[in-house]
């Protein structure tokens, strides 16, 4: 019974174990450490205050019982197969196996001892609820249900395959600097994958290195049997696939603006604006403030547009390290050869990823567009367009903001003067969003 109870929670407790496993920069997602254990603990409120059985004291304890239990087992399992006592394993840190094995333990300690259960199928029930009341939204994710929802879909397929070559042959130079392996053996490991989120420079108050992670953790599927040389491979890694998935995941937290901001501003896209933006440092932090997202959080555009707008930017930021390339240089984009990317695997973008404050196209007038894009509207408060229209006439605190004649260019600084002024003005109308942007001036 115990184990039906384990099969029908499966999916909730891999979510779990998976969000706790990312704890820490270095982290690579496939056991628990101690700190996380101690976190999974106190998000939950788990441990019971002066109690004789379950406070942080006895949990603190099953941490070791469970390590101690799994060296034991792995010493008489190597014992059988003739090998010798001496066994290779993580007592600072819990496997996947392990992290059931203590969630058992952990309901009995709940539930069973108190008197409240007395069967311990329906105590892992009872222990499996408490998560789902008390535990963040990204530690309850489901990867299949993010994949059925935003990475199956034709919209998605078709941006992909736009751009299949150039992501295969960047997929395949982080996968395999050298170039020393064959195309079956071609995989991105941790440190890759979060070496290439790093020579892009996606790392900002939107998508810190903790989102990297657990994307990585996310994107990769499952195996029977972790414990084996293929199965700790394949947990350790991302296939082509994979690495597919993981961009949709990244374009769903990255801070990337609307067709519709694009148009008032008269970029020609978004990889465009944001690598121009970067070089106002207080612009890019309003910008990126205004665009936090958690796991749950709706999307400001349909997905595909996030995409189209996520590949523009990593396309863009690798033209910036061609000799004399700026963004915007390459029209089609699965042109890039090799050498290029060799280049920018090595060297990165040049500068952190910014562009030169050259201007922006004709603005359109700021009243003639009323939603953040024709595909879907956005939250209250965090549209770019919503904190421009603001300016329109008001004046922030530092003074009168100015109203700039139709056609006019607008520069990068002056895109920082007025996203600030803008949500000066919508702080004063009681929007809480951009009452948090004016503190960036």
């Amino acid at each position: 019974m115990i184990r039906e109870a384990l099969i029908v929670h499966a999916r909730r407790i891999y979510s779990t174990f998976d969000f706790y496993a990312c704890l820490g920069s270095s982290s690579d997602g496939t056991t628990i450490s101690f700190n996380g254990y101690k976190q999974f603990i106190a998000d939950a409120s788990l441990a019971i205050e002066r109690s004789n059985h379950c406070d942080n004291s006895h949990l603190d304890l099953l941490f070791v019982q469970v390590n101690s239990a799994s060296v034991v087992a792995a010493a008489a399992a190597a014992r059988a197969k003739g090998g010798t006592n001496r066994v290779r394993h993580l007592v600072h840190s819990f496997s996947r196996s392990e992290w059931m094995h203590m969630l058992v333990r952990l309901a009995i300690m709940r539930y069973i001892v108190p008197g409240a259960e007395t069967d311990i199928s329906n105590a892992v029930g009872c222990l499996m609820k408490q998560l789902v009341e008390r535990l963040v939204p990204a530690a309850k994710q489901d990867p299949n249900s993010f994949r059925r929802k935003y990475c199956y879909i034709e919209s998605v397929c078709k941006v992909f395959d736009r751009l299949k070559r150039s992501l295969r042959m960047l997929f395949d130079l982080y996968a395999d600097p050298p170039g020393v392996k064959t195309p079956e053996a071609h995989v991105l490991h941790f440190h890759d994958w979060m070496k290439m989120l790093k020579d892009l420079c996606f790392f900002d108050e939107a998508f810190q290195q903790r989102d990297g992670t657990l994307i990585f953790v996310f994107s990769r599927l499952r195996v029977v049997d972790e414990e084996s040389e293929r199965g700790k491979r394949k947990l350790s890694t991302l296939s082509f696939e994979d690495f597919l998935e993981a961009l949709v995941r990244v374009a769903t937290m990255k801070a990337l603006p609307t067709r519709a901001e694009l148009a008032l501003l008269g970029a020609r896209d978004a990889g465009t604006f944001l690598i121009e933006l970067r070089s106002n440092p207080t612009g890019y932090a309003a910008f990126v403030k205004a665009r936090v997202r958690g796991w749950d959080d709706p999307l400001r555009q349909p997905i595909h547009r996030c995409l189209e707008h996520l590949l523009s930017l990593i396309i863009r930021t690798i033209e910036l390290g061609m000799p004399g390339g700026s963004a915007g240089d390459v029209a089609d984009v699965n042109v890039f050869t090799p050498a290029v990317l060799k280049n920018f695997y090595l060297k990165g973008a040049p500068n952190g990823g910014m562009g030169q404050r050259s201007g922006w196209g004709t603005v359109r007038n700021l009243t003639s567009l009323g939603t953040d894009d024709e595909d879907g509207g956005g939250a209250k408060g965090g549209s770019l367009l919503s904190m421009l229209a603001a300016v329109g006439g008001g004046s922030g605190e530092g003074g009168a903001a100015e109203s700039r004649p139709s056609g006019e260019p607008l520069g990068a600084g002056d895109l920082t003067r007025e996203i600030v002024s803008g949500a000066r003005a919508w702080g004063r109308r009681g929007a809480a969003a951009a009452q948090d942007l004016s503190s960036t001036d």
